[in-house]
């Protein structure tokens, strides 16, 4: 009897542990950057679709707001509004595979992030975003899109 028999049974399965990981990372990473492909673009915001609350008696003001998110990562809202922290910084996405989303991080250093998820291939979603200082937050901002990058 080969006395190295066990180990060797162990070597094998940790050897394809690790490889399996390594194509799952991979395939998660490959997914990821499919994914990022389908964001990139100019949003409108749907007045009808969000909710936004103390700011729903004047939602013409802010019926031609959008966010255009660039395929360098970047990304930028048209105007400056209460209801959004910061106009412009980076995005990113995030997720496992099955359940993705892009985030969006303020160019001003603090590190606050917005979650975007994409629900339909044309509308993407923000819930409660963080306002300006002393301005009430808004539920959800849905943007629709217009165009891609």
């Amino acid at each position: 009897m080969n006395i190295l028999m066990p180990l060797k049974g162990k070597i094998s399965f940790g050897c394809f542990f690790i490889l399996f990981n390594i194509g799952c990372m991979n395939s998660i990473r490959k997914i990821l950057e499919e994914e990022k492909e389908k964001y990139i673009g100019i949003y409108i915001l749907d007045i009808s679709k969000s909710k936004l609350g103390a700011y729903k008696e004047n939602s013409s003001l802010y019926s031609m707001l959008t966010l255009t998110l660039l395929s360098d990562s970047s990304f930028q809202f048209s105007n400056d509004v209460p209801f959004i922290k910061e106009v412009c910084g980076i995005w990113l996405m995030e997720g496992d595979g099955l359940n993705n989303h892009a985030n969006l991080f303020y160019s001003n250093k603090t590190y606050r992030r917005e979650q975007i998820k994409r629900f339909n291939e044309n509308y993407i979603s923000i819930v409660s975003p963080a306002p300006k200082k002393n301005h009430p937050q808004v539920e959800k901002l849905v943007f629709r899109k217009l165009e891609s990058e």
